[in-house]
């Protein structure tokens, strides 16, 4: 249930124990909307699951087709994910680190990426493709325009 912040875990009993209590002190309660939404997923899982998977490939598909003609690439798209690292020259971009380019496409072009050194990739951007596809296209156009 990405986004919820909601989840379960498996495993070892002992393993369980140790969890909870790390959880125990770093983490608050989870509210009732989510309870009930985690219920609600796990009650209709066939359905959720099903609609989920269609709407995120739809998603993933617009993402990666856009972005490859807009910046003449050939990447591959994820088996599975909400989120995709490319490389600033892949891009296009020459002579900037992933936080200036991304506080650039912010302030400049009111897009959201994420710096690619938050997860150990300087030189690389995060996108994530988990809204609409009318938004994850004018998102990557607008990028192609700044750059």
């Amino acid at each position: 249930m990405s986004g919820w912040r909601i989840g379960f875990g498996l495993g070892a009993a002992e393993q369980i124990r140790k969890a909870q209590q790390f959880l125990g002190q770093t983490t608050t309660g989870v509210s009732p909307v989510c309870q009930a939404a985690a219920t609600a997923a796990v009650s209709h899982h066939g359905e959720v699951n099903s609609y989920v998977k269609k709407h995120m490939e739809l998603r993933r598909d617009v993402f990666f087709d856009t972005l490859n003609h807009l910046f003449c690439l050939e990447l591959e798209k994820s088996p599975s994910a909400l989120y995709c690292l490319v490389s600033l020259q892949e891009l296009g971009v020459k002579d900037t680190d992933s936080i200036k380019f991304c506080n650039d496409a912010m302030n400049k072009g009111n897009i959201a990426i994420t710096p690619g050194i938050f997860f150990g990739q300087e030189g690389y951007v995060r996108f994530a493709y988990s809204d609409p596809p009318e938004n994850i296209k004018e998102g990557l156009e607008a990028l192609k325009r700044l750059i």
